[in-house]
This record gives structure tokens, sequence and C-alpha cells, in this order.
């Protein structure tokens, strides 16, 4: 046997053939450039929490005589975890989150499934427009549901003006005006399309001839329920109480809006409080708390689900869904439907705007007013003018309507190209690793996550200048926060174009660019719409993402509210939240209307 001797100039030719063959992949050098940008949008922000939660900065010297700024302490550990302070910096703020967390999906997913069983398996009229409505909730900022129960049950033990409830002559409790009651309450009002949206997708896909199966052999209707139909529809309720429980546990505006006046802390409005008072430290080592929370959430979930590791509910022979018929209690229960999905829509809607035409907040009719829309300078106040009229507020809804719009085109393009270098090199260790990292920012709670981004750019490094009071700062947090919803339907689009199609253009020597230009994009359009919509709304409608990095020049509607809820300035920050929803909605069903144009025509053609 002769074996062939190699050189180093040998292997070093070899090896550069290899990198260059390896280069020569588009999707290989697309994923190099997205790690790159994952590195600086994920990994610094995340490092960045556990160095700012294990060292000294300069503002503990406030709190440390001996402090020096950037020597390694576990100061803020112990005074989050064992000092005198633990209690009412994490134990308490913390069981409250979980505690608020865990009433919204006891709620939320039974009422969302319910109404999802109602409009899939029974012959419940009115379905496609009971289907359409109930998502209007979920695309309705959450906090807008504690600003309008703030507006209805609030009572004077804080002072102000009293709320409609009081006003009508009714005595509110403290318990249902202020606190866990109401945060559970208007938060379940947000969450429940969650749960809605995943199980009528999964009930629409099951065979109801698996259910038959177990009847005709003597099974009762609870046995096919325990051991027939809950099992097949288990991923779909663990995917929605691993999203409500997420979201609810480290949501920062409902809390604050109806917690922060009784002195009902949370763990994000903790976190806002520290960040606020340039404690990074100690709000960092709570964070991680969050994190883990979320992190175990998810995990459990895998576990849980990962004893049924497939789930088959769509067969060869075509799906049979056997309606279940409601009969006599039909129109009750359409009744009720509407009912009440329509109060969550008209209700926050209309209170809100009915305590922005009076004059003073108090609901008197006789005393509706105009003024706080589009009254002249110093018909409410000195020098302020209805929100319509109001330089300032014109100002807060351009940046909105602008930051969204970027946002969301640049979202949903970086998506694209996510799903590209996934699918492209699926199964590779670049593949895993950039479909992990871009799902990472979905565990950090936005309050956080901003306040991350303010401490990174709040001064330059490397290349990267200053970013503090820009606009380009709160895009650029934007996107990033979105990258676990983007990369989705970006890695979803491109699942479905076959790759030979791609292949087929290469061997006929077109391009890469020419590729990407002529059949990716095209025949991923549909994913690209459903990223830009999913991040116009989302972008147009958060608060604590933002909330710690605007400045009076960057201004946004959801700030501007939070702001005049703080200061008490109670019609204007109700009307401005009514322009937000109308701002929403109206761009949602200008974008679902767009991409159902596009997948129209794409499909025709």
């Amino acid at each position: 046997m002769i074996r062939e001797e190699r050189g180093p100039g040998i292997m070093l030719t070899q090896a550069r053939f290899r990198l260059q063959r390896w280069l020569s992949r588009p999707e290989k050098l697309m994923g190099l450039v997205l790690l790159a940008v994952l590195a600086v949008l994920v990994i610094i922000p995340l490092v960045q929490i556990f160095i700012g939660a294990s060292t000294f900065s300069y503002n503990d010297t406030r709190l440390v005589l001996d402090a020096r700024p950037g020597a390694w302490t576990v100061y803020h550990w112990h005074r989050v975890v064992a000092s005198r302070l633990s209690q009412a910096l994490l134990w308490k703020p913390l069981l409250h989150s979980l505690l608020i967390a865990l009433g919204t999906v006891c709620l939320a997913l039974p009422l969302g499934s319910l109404l999802a069983w109602l409009v899939v398996r029974t012959d419940l009229p009115l379905k496609r427009l009971i289907g359409n409505i109930a998502i209007i909730p979920y695309v309705m900022p959450s906090w807008v549901m504690a600003l309008a129960w703030y507006t209805v049950f609030k009572n004077t033990r804080i002072g102000g003006s009293p709320g409609f409830l009081q006003a009508m002559g009714v005595n509110v409790p403290n318990w249902l005006s202020y606190g866990y009651v109401p945060i559970v309450l208007a938060m379940t009002i947000h969450y429940f399309p969650y749960a809605f949206i995943l199980v009528s997708g999964a009930l629409a896909s099951l065979d109801s001839q698996l259910e038959d199966t177990g009847r005709v052999l003597g099974a009762s209707r609870k046995t096919v329920l325990r051991k027939i139909t809950f099992p097949l529809m288990l991923p779909a309720i663990g995917s929605a109480f691993v999203l409500i429980f997420s979201k609810a546990v480290g949501t920062f505006g409902t809390p604050a809006i109806l917690g922060l006046p009784v002195r009902y802390y949370t763990i994000s409005t903790r976190v806002y409080a520290m960040l606020s008072n340039r404690v990074e430290g100690t709000a960092y080592a709570m964070v991680i708390f969050l994190v883990l929370i979320s992190a175990l959430t998810i995990y459990m979930n895998a576990k849980v689900l990962g004893v049924r590791k497939k789930f088959t509910t769509i067969g060869g022979k075509g799906t049979r869904i056997l309606r279940t018929k409601l009969r006599r209690a039909k129109a009750p229960i359409t009744v009720g439907v509407l009912v009440f999905i329509g109060a969550c829509i008209l209700f926050p809607l209309g209170m809100l705007l009915l305590q922005s035409l009076t004059l003073h907040g108090d609901f008197n009719v006789r005393e509706l007013t105009l003024d706080y829309w589009i009254g002249a300078p110093g018909s409410i106040y000195a020098s302020n003018a209805g929100i319509l009229r109001d330089p300032y507020v014109l100002g807060g809804m351009w940046n909105t309507i602008k930051l969204a719009t970027i946002a969301a085109a640049i979202a949903s393009i970086s998506g694209l190209f996510f799903g590209y270098a996934v699918v492209k090199a699926r199964g590779s260790v670049m593949s895993r690793l950039i479909e992990n990292l871009a799902f990472t920012p979905y565990i950090i709670p936005s309050i956080a996550f901003g306040g991350i981004f303010l401490s990174m750019f709040s001064k330059s490094w490397g290349p990267i200048p200053s970013l503090y009071g820009t606009f380009t700062l709160l895009v650029l947090v934007t996107v990033a926060k979105r990258l676990p919803y983007t990369s989705r339907t970006g890695i979803s689009a491109m699942m479905q174009i076959d790759k030979s199609l791609e292949e087929a253009a290469y061997l006929r020597g077109a391009s890469w660019v020419k590729r990407m230009r002529a059949i990716v994009i095209p025949l991923g359009k549909s994913g690209l719409m459903a990223g830009f919509i999913l991040s116009l709304i989302t972008s147009m409608r958060m608060l604590s993402l933002i909330v710690l990095l605007v400045t009076p020049k960057t201004r946004v509607l959801t700030s501007m509210t939070y702001r005049y809820v703080e200061q008490g300035f109670t019609q204007q920050a109700n009307a401005i939240a009514v322009l937000i929803i109308i701002l929403t909605l109206t761009g949602y069903f200008i974008a679902s209307a767009m991409g159902k144009s596009k997948l129209e025509h794409i499909g025709g053609g």
C-alpha cells in the first residue's frame, strides 16, 4: 500500500479550495453576514445583561462608596436576592408577575379555545365575520384595554376625576379598580385571540373520522375528548400557553397603568423604575430572572410535547369535519359571542372616546366638547391645542407611522433573508445557530431589551456611533425585537418554494441576484407580506420596548399616551389612545387587503 505524502503546500491549496467552494454558496455568505448582525443585535445584548448584573457602573457609586466602575461584584445579586430590599425588589413583584401570567392563561386559553371550537366545529352562523373580528383585540394594544378599564372602573382613591361607574353613582371597590383582578381581565381580553388562532387552525385540520372511530368502538364523549381530541390538540394548546404566559409575565403597560397607582409592582414595572433611576445592575439582575422563567416555560412545553413527536391529523383520504348542531342554543350562543367580541372592541374604544369628549372628564353629557380633539391653542390649558391641531402630537403621529413602516419593511425583508439562509443550509450547524439566535429576543422582556439597547448605544463603540436620542435607535431595537416573528415567517415562506426551481435557474446560468429577483422574492411575497403585517401592527402599538428610548424629538404616540397618564391628563391620553387604535386598525386592514391581492395575483399567474 502506497500512502500519498501531502506537504504543507498541498494541504494549504486544498484548504483554500474548500474555503473558496464553501464561500461560493450564497447561503453561506448570507449566513455569515446574518451571524454578524445577530452578534450585534442579540449576543452582545445578552452578554451585556450578565456583565451589567455582575459589575459596578458609574451610577453605583451613589449606592456603594468604594465601588469602582467596571469591577466585578456580587453586590447587585445580593441586593436583589438576599438583602433587606429583596422582598420588595424581587420576590413580591416576581410573585405578582407569575400570578398575573397564570391568571391570564387560565382565562384566555379556555376562552379562546371555546370560541375556536364554536367557529370550527359547530354550525354557528356568521363564522367568517366572527373569525375576522375575533383577532382585532390582539391588533389593539394591551395597555389600551387597561386604560379603558381605568376609565370605567376608576374610583377616587388616588384622586382625580371619577371613572364612568362612579360618575353614575356606583361605588366601585378598590380590588376592581386597581391591582391583580383588573390587570388579569384586561390582559385576557388582549390575549385570548392567541388561543383562538392556534386552536382553530388545529381543529380545522383535525379529521372528525378519528373521533368517530372512537365513538364507534364504544368510547364515551369524555373518553374521546381525553384520549383523542385533547392529545391531538396538545401542540396548539401548548404553543398558546407558551405565547400567552411568556408575554404576560413580562408585560409592562397594563401593570403600570392599573398597578402603579396603588403600588402593585411586577418585575417589569420594577425594572422600568430601576432603569429610569439609572440603577442598571439591579435591573439586569431582575431581568435575568424573567429571561430564565420564559426559557423554562418554553423548555417545559417542549418536554411535554416531546413524548409525542408526531401528531398526524391530516391523511391522504381528505379531512372531514363533523360539525355539532347547536339546535335551540344556536341563537343565544351567537348573540353571546357577538356581544362578547363586540364588547372587547367597542368597550375600550367607546369609553376612551366618551371621556375624551367631556370637558372635565366626568362623563357629563351636558359638557360634551371637541376641544381635546380640534380645539384651538389655549382652549384647554395655557397653550395646548386639541390633539389634531397640536404640532407636538402631530409630530408624534408622524414618527409613529414612519417608525412602523420603516421597521416593518426592514424586518420583513430581513426575515426573508433569514429564511433563505436557514432553509438552504438546513441541517448544518450554521442553520441551527441562526434559527436559535433569531428566536432569542422573544425570551427577553421588551422593557429590558429597550434598556439594554439604550445602554449599548448611549456611547460610540468601534465603528458604531452613539445613537442615543436618534430615530435610528428606535428602528434598530424594533427590528431586533421582531426577529423571532419575521424569521419564522421567512422560514415558512422559503420552505414552500421547491429547491428545484432555483437549481434549474442555476443550471441555465442565472446569477444568484437574478435567481433572487426572478424566483425567490416573487414566490416568497406571501412571507414578506405576513412579516410586514405582523411588524406593522406591533410597531405601531408598542410601548414597553421604546418607553425608555424616546426623546422629545423622537416621541411616538404610545409614549406620549403613557406620559399623559402619568401626569393626569386623562382626556388627552384617551384621545391619543383612540387615535392609536384607529391608525393600527387602518394599517392592519390596508396591509391585509394588499396581502390578499398579492396572493391572488400570484395564484392566478
